[in-house]
């Protein structure tokens, strides 16, 4: 697992329910640790041993991380070597050029059955990794194939794969930069501070706390996004804003629901 947390976008960050957190030694990864679960768990996370992640989801735990220690992946991760490579690549060459070869015969209206039964047998020996065996359907197949052009009186059609040219591509990138420029200087960036909804949020939830609502979950919710908003100090990019936003206007959603619930009681 490589992925942090700054890797995806807002839009992301906003749906993301469940964070795993494995060892790392990564400095924005520990100081996020630590200023939303405290010191003793980001000293857990420094400690924890290979196969052993931090898990935290809002709605399980009371919001308290965990730690799990996983199972190793039961199948083999050996590398394979740079021979081995390059056999899976000539092989699947091969018959990627003899399935377009059978396409073309079929068009010419020959019988391609036992080819196709051939060229499947072929290919999933070469999926095992058995050569050798896939090495002799493809001698017996070769001749077929020749017969069949001969018999047409006409060359072998090979599949002919093209490539964009290296000019061609960066043309495109210089383009898509300078779009992305003329973008930007539309669409400047802006700092939105979200620390009057902050205030405003727990005001609402002192309130159904005096009214005797358990407002505890939406609690743990509104300091996960306090310690996220902490790193900004108070301003956040328009870019990140809009995430966050999602994110209050959930909270503030299920504090309304508190309400209801209450009512729908009496």
């Amino acid at each position: 697992m490589s992925q942090v947390l700054s890797d995806f976008v807002g839009e992301i960050k906003a749906n993301i329910g469940t964070e795993i957190q494995m060892g790392t030694r990564y400095e924005g990864d520990l100081e996020r640790v630590s200023m939303k679960y405290g010191e003793d768990v980001l000293k857990s996370v420094v400690k924890e041993p290979v196969g052993t992640g931090m898990v935290v989801n809002a709605e399980y735990n009371d919001g308290i991380p965990y730690f799990v220690s996983y199972r190793p992946i039961l199948h083999g991760v050996k590398r394979l070597t740079k021979k081995e490579l390059v056999d899976y690549e000539k092989y699947f060459t091969e018959i990627e050029d003899l399935e377009y070869q059978i396409e073309q015969l079929a068009e010419m209206e020959e019988d391609v059955l036992d080819l196709k039964l051939e060229i499947k047998l072929s290919k999933s020996k070469v999926k095992a990794g058995k050569f050798q065996m896939a090495d002799m359907y493809l001698e017996t197949l070769r001749p077929k194939f020749v017969a069949h052009w001969k018999k047409l009186g006409k060359s072998p059609m090979h599949i002919v794969r093209e490539k964009l040219n290296k000019a061609v591509v960066a043309k495109g990138i210089a383009e898509a930069k300078k779009e992305r420029a003329k973008y930007i200087k539309k669409n400047p960036g802006k700092s939105i501070s979200f620390k009057e909804a902050v205030v405003k949020l727990k005001g609402r939830v002192d309130l159904k706390k005096k009214e005797g609502i358990d407002t505890s979950a939406v609690e743990i919710k509104l300091k996960a996004l306090e310690d996220r908003l902490r790193p900004f100090k108070g301003n956040v990019d328009s870019r990140d804003a809009r995430s966050i936003k999602v994110e209050f206007n959930a909270v503030a959603k299920e504090l309304r629901a508190l309400k209801k619930s209450k009512e729908t009681k009496k």
